[in-house]
């Protein structure tokens, strides 16, 4: 395939041209706006981000449309194709549905979860490969051989596991499973993978792998969340089961329903999120940019002024934005789990996951705002580096903290003094509160995640020290220090320049929940840290 990133957008392309008639050109790979005809008019919107690159960097489109039986409610569909190696792409695909503001009517039924043409596609075409993690998507069922048990068991423990895995075993008189494995695959293409039992001799075969509070045994099914641990019988609990009396009480269809509307409404269910969802997260990231442009300047004109507030204008929509959707969020769940009739222990599980995920958006949404309060109130550049770096950790949306040693160190450092110090500082913190902090969250290779972060921001990451610093238990001591009340290793780094005053080295240690990563810990921030090279020199 010579260009591949065309393709890919293509298919997409195709897609759309498939509902609305239109070839679409002219706009949609490079950015713009269509408007379909009267008296129902859809639209198609695509945004770029480029930098510079043969192929976009990010690239996005919102296709608008009404719904084809009820007319008041309208749909949207983000998709967003993100580079994230060679002739390797992230896709997001985001289905939204909403009614007019001015319907007046009584309340149409919610409709049922459902996957976008589109996905199948794309799992069921021979040109690409479709992964999350350590799994392999399709849009049918694999199937779990006798004599790969010990294979399937290592699969569920993979930490490079990031979506969740259907398993369906066999009812043992009819030798097939209770629930239509091509539907449910169908449905949960590109969330999940249903694997379903060769034959109920696969039952045998998982007792010497799977514990017993963890199999899924005679006609059963069950939800393996990533993440799972074996040696936790606490955690089974988490990963769903459903039992063949309540598949033959609820139906066939039911079940299904309940699998497939937990796994696509929930993050819980997930280990991987893109930072690039639509166009409006595209627009985020070129405002932000220009930002960093116009800051790194120093004496700005009054075009660039002027610039410069309407784009803080924008973020403080963006963020009015942002907040309304948390607040609709947070109600929907409220409302699905006033509706649900699960079982106690779902029940349970699903308040603990909405009560976290709630905590969270509130937590993100008050940072986000504390953050556009600390630029809307700034009356003039600081003037100091130390000040500097305070704002950048108030900028950073809670991505960012200081430690008091990072702060002392930065104060009485050379690096300091340097002419360029200001601008320095500020951009290595804020890349590293935007660039490495989206990728960290992507779980790429630690030298991926380096090599990535160096052509993007011109700043070296280095994750460790060379073999004979590691064996100085002196020198390694300078890399470890207590914050919080846990001791932390902060050997990783960021570098810029290797001859003071012109040099700049930012240490610091990924605080991680449940293995996401929340926020990057400072803790050096100043001249070179003690090496085996440098104490020779002494």
């Amino acid at each position: 395939m010579e260009d591949p990133w065309a393709a890919l957008v293509g298919e997409v392309r195709a897609w759309i041209n498939r509902k609305e008639k239109d070839p679409l050109k002219g706009f949609f790979f490079t950015g713009g706006t269509w408007s379909g005809p009267p008296p129902a008019p859809s639209r198609v919107e695509t945004r770029t981000l480029s930098n510079g690159r043969p192929t976009p960097e990010l690239w996005a489109v919102r296709y608008d449309h009404f719904d084809s039986e009820i007319k008041a409610r309208r749909w949207t569909t983000n998709v967003s194709v993100t580079e994230v190696g060679t002739r390797e792409w992230r896709i997001s695909v985001q289905l939204l549905h909403w009614l007019r503001p001015d319907y007046l009517g009584p309340e149409p039924p919610t409709p049922q979860p459902s996957k976008p043409r589109l996905v199948i596609s794309l799992l069921d075409s021979k040109n690409w490969i479709g992964r999350i993690g350590s799994v392999r998507l399709k849009a049918r069922p694999l199937t779990m051989k006798v004599g790969k048990g010990r294979d399937f068991a290592e699969l569920l423990r993979d930490a490079q596991r990031l979506v969740p895995i259907v398993l369906m075993s066999c009812d043992r008189k009819s030798g097939v499973p209770k629930l239509d494995s091509v539907s449910l695959s169908r449905a949960l293409a590109g969330t999940a993978a249903v694997y379903v039992c060769e034959s109920p001799e696969c039952d045998d075969e998982l007792e010497h792998f799977v514990p017993m509070r963890f199999r899924s045994r005679n006609g059963t099914v069950r939800i393996y969340a990533p993440g799972l641990t074996f040696n936790k019988d606490w955690t089974a609990e988490r990963h769903r089961f459903f039992a063949r009396d309540e598949i033959d009480r609820q139906g066939e269809e039911e079940i299904i329903g309940h699998i497939v509307r937990a796994l696509t409404r929930s993050d819980a269910w997930r280990g991987l999120q893109s930072s690039v969802v639509s166009i409006d997260d595209i627009d985020a990231r070129i405002r932000e940019r220009r930002l960093t442009e116009l800051r790194a300047v120093g004496t700005l004109k009054l075009v660039e002024k002027d610039e410069m507030l309407n784009l803080y204008e924008a973020d403080s929509l963006r963020l009015d934005g942002d907040n309304k959707r948390l607040k609709d969020e947070l109600e929907a769940v409220k409302d699905r789990s006033t509706l649900a009739e699960e079982t106690v222990t779902r029940l349970d599980y699903e308040l603990e996951q909405s009560r976290r995920l709630a905590t969270e958006a509130r937590a993100q949404a008050l940072a986000e705002g504390n953050a556009l309060q600390a630029v809307l109130a700034l009356t003039a550049w600081p003037e100091k580096p130390r000040d500097v770096a305070a704002l950048a950790v108030e900028v950073s949306s809670g991505r960012l903290t200081f430690s008091p040693e990072a702060e002392r160190a930065l104060e009485k450092s050379d690096f300091a003094t340097c002419q360029d110090a200001l601008d320095v500082i500020w951009r290595c913190l804020r890349a590293m509160a935007t660039d490495l902090y989206d990728l960290l969250m992507q779980d790429l290779p630690a030298q991926q995640v380096a090599d990535m972060f160096g052509s993007r921001t011109k700043f070296e990451l280095t994750w460790t020290e060379t073999k004979q610093t590691k064996r100085d238990n002196k020198l390694m001591a300078k890399r470890r220090l207590v914050y919080e009340g846990r001791e932390i290793d902060i050997t990783p780094h960021v570098k810029w320049g290797n001859t003071a005053p012109q040099l700049l080295r930012v240490h610091f240690w990924v605080d991680r929940v449940d293995g996401t990563p929340k926020r990057i810990v400072i803790g050096h921030c100043g001249d070179h840290l003690d090496t085996y090279r440098t104490k020779r020199r002494q």
